[in-house]
């Protein structure tokens, strides 16, 4: 999880970080003392009590204001997405994203990082977890205090909140949830439910709950012997007979046709209608 880990004190200006391009996210902070990015074309003034955040591929490096520094560096394989999208965000806005904190965190982030390689000179089947919940806690601090035009919405686009849907229906297919049931479990109205598909695919869930749960049907008719009312109840009907009436009203023929076919090509491609 962790590419590197460093603290202590630097004289960055006697001894600078010389710009390169590194591979590896860079979370640094300065804990005490003052220090400033170096990169090229730009003037960074040194600071104190502050987190930078650099994504993989970008070239920096590190001066000071020639007294001691006390820096804590984490270098994670990877971030949570949130905070590689409010990076990316603050990129595109010519800055880079940082962190301004507290004395009282400055004391915390230097603590952790201590911990951190205490844990790596002696680590367990926990050191993993514990430098994930690390990172994420980084995260979550940069991220409550960083600027609100780079932080992620507020509420969940109408695209995630369709992906959620399916992927719930989709493990609940056996049990046929209706849209209610659905919109109760991805914590939402069934209103704003129907509203979400109709930005997103342009139709309304319990279509888009029809073509999943066919999907399936398709899958089992194909890959198994399964006999119909085995296949209706895995897709959530309580007859074989409502499981055909539906899937031919949707798919144009009868299930039985897919597996006498033995392919949906040779039934016109087996195209949902709408």
């Amino acid at each position: 999880m962790l590419r590197y880990l460093a603290d202590g004190p630097r004289d960055y200006l006697r001894a600078p970080i010389l710009p390169k391009r590194r591979p590896y996210w860079e979370l640094q902070a300065v804990v005490d003392g003052r220090i400033a990015p170096l990169e090229p074309g730009r003037r960074h003034q040194p600071r104190l009590h502050t987190l930078w955040v650099w994504p993989p591929g970008q070239v920096h490096g590190w001066s000071g204001d020639g007294a001691l520094a006390q820096v804590a560096v984490v270098s994670p394989a990877r971030v949570p997405e949130a905070l590689a999208r409010a990076s990316a965000r603050a990129a595109r806005d010519g800055q880079v994203l940082t962190w301004a904190f507290a004395a009282a965190e400055a004391d915390w982030l230097a603590r952790l990082v201590r911990e951190l390689a205490s844990d790596l000179r002696r680590p367990d089947h926990l050191t993993l977890l514990r430098q994930e919940r690390a990172v994420l806690e980084l995260a979550l601090r940069i991220l409550a205090a960083c600027s609100p035009r780079w932080r992620e919405p507020a509420a969940p686009s109408a695209e995630q909140v369709v992906d959620r849907a399916l992927a719930w229906y989709a493990e609940h297919l056996g049990e046929g949830p209706d849209e209610s049931a659905v919109a109760a479990a991805v914590h939402l109205s069934p209103a704003h439910l129907r509203r979400s598909f109709h930005r997103a695919r342009a139709c309304a869930p319990r279509s888009a709950f029809l073509d999943l749960a066919l999907e399936r049907a398709d899958e089992l008719l194909l890959g198994t012997s399964q006999p119909l009312a085995a296949v209706a109840a895995e897709v959530g009907y309580a007859s074989a007979a409502a499981f055909c009436r539906a899937y031919a009203r949707r798919r144009g023929h009868p299930p039985g046709r897919v597996r006498a076919e033995g392919t949906l090509a040779n039934l016109g491609g087996g195209q949902p209608t709408r």
